[in-house]
């Protein structure tokens, strides 16, 4: 009886893997927009995505997991990080940071698995994120009554949120992704229908992404969309400069008042304290040698008070992260980083993935915070495209 339950079990695990774990990718879109409670997307991460991972782990793909340069970066920044946890003592905060960082871990397998097992359905699963990522804007929009309202107040941005997409930040980090990515397959898209799909898709991302009024979705989407661009230079990316031009020209004149005061509220929230914050992150990382060296440990507070307001954090990510690990923490990471980026960015295939991964790079001078997260937009825009970019380069054997 054993043996026959061990049996279906192999045959189980060698199926999933190599037929239907793709599916684990559009699957982690899907429940990132659809619960409206983030502690659910949490527990139907763990249900959906980790555990068929942990039930198809094999000694031969953890090898070959192994065997990637820019996984042993990133298993040894995830090691460090997991050691600052010890830096101020034990506590339950940081067993629940630990779980945080097998998510990373997870995710990176997952498209590991993919990218071993299913090259050919990498264009699919960027249609698929596309996908849900228009059902997941359209949700948002169906909550946003301000908009209800055709309304423009200084505070309406702050309605826009859904699911793991709490923040107006986090949406226009997800709406910047979402509209670089509906760009690479409009220039890479043969025939009509789809240049008219991933061409009104890409509009589509770009007003919600204005209505958002989140300026660091703003960055990433402009980077972004600028390299993409520079990088696949061919008559089509001449034509829609070209009809992005007029396009835009059309709109601020006949949208001339709603853009003003759209951009009018951007420009009235000013730097948001970004500087006075910034100062207290520099003084707090170099507070001692040691803490500039080793960090203060990944379950540290950065909360500070600013203009008598508490800031959550540096809204930095690079200054963050130095708080946390310190100088041999940034190092660990910039090295993941480029190892990702080299892969990325020599592959026409995943080129827009090195894309994401350095744009984000960008917006992360104004905002960002841990990388050890539950499924969140900080592991949707950076994470996963930084994932895809480290096995872009993955030859089957």
């Amino acid at each position: 009886m054993l043996l026959e339950c061990k049996a279906f079990y192999e045959s189980w695990k060698v199926k999933f893997i190599t037929k239907h774990v793709w599916l684990l990718v559009p699957a982690l879109f899907f429940i990132s927009f659809i619960p409206e409670n983030a502690t659910g997307i949490t527990n139907l991460y763990r249900l959906l995505i980790v555990l068929p991972l942990i039930l198809c782990v094999r000694p031969s793909d953890v090898e070959a997991f192994w065997e990637n340069s820019t996984v042993k970066w990133f298993v040894v920044l995830c090691g460090w990080m997991t050691l600052s946890l010890f830096f101020d003592g034990v506590s339950y905060k940081d067993v629940k940071l630990f779980w945080r960082m097998l998510n990373l871990v997870a995710l990176f397998y997952l498209v590991f698995l993919v990218f071993r097992y299913h090259l050919p359905k990498i264009s699919n699963i960027q249609s698929t994120l596309l996908f849900f990522g228009f059902l997941g804007a359209l949700l948002i929009l169906a909550d946003w009554a301000a908009l209800r309202d055709f309304g423009i107040d200084s505070q309406y941005y702050r309605e826009s949120s859904r699911g793991i997409f709490d923040h107006h930040l986090e949406v226009g980090w997800v709406m910047g992704l979402l509209g670089v990515i509906s760009l690479n397959q409009f220039i890479r898209a043969a025939g009509w229908i789809k240049l008219c799909l991933y061409g009104c898709l890409f509009v589509f991302f770009s007003i919600v992404l204005l209505l958002v009024q989140a300026r660091g979705g703003y960055i990433l989407y402009s980077v972004g969309m600028v390299m993409l661009l520079l990088m696949t230079p061919t008559r089509r990316t001449m034509w829609l400069l070209v009809a992005a031009a007029i396009l835009m020209l059309v709109c601020s004149i006949v949208f001339k008042n709603e853009l003003a005061a759209l951009w009018g509220n951007v420009l009235a929230r000013g730097s948001s304290s970004r500087l006075p914050i910034w100062n207290n992150g520099i003084h707090a990382v170099t507070d001692s040698f040691s803490s500039l060296l080793f960090g203060h440990g990944l379950s540290a507070v950065t909360e500070s008070i600013v203009r008598k307001f508490q800031a959550a954090h540096f809204h930095n990510f690079f200054l963050n992260h130095a708080f946390y690990t310190g100088l041999v923490g940034l190092f660990l990471y910039f090295g993941l980083v480029v190892s990702a980026l080299k892969k990325a960015l020599s592959s026409r295939e995943t080129i827009v993935w090195g894309v994401l991964v350095l744009s984000m790079q960008v917006a992360f001078i104004t905002d960002g915070d841990r990388l050890a997260v539950n499924p969140s937009a900080m592991m949707l825009c950076f994470l996963l495209p930084l994932a895809i970019a480290t096995f872009s380069t993955y030859e089957r054997t």
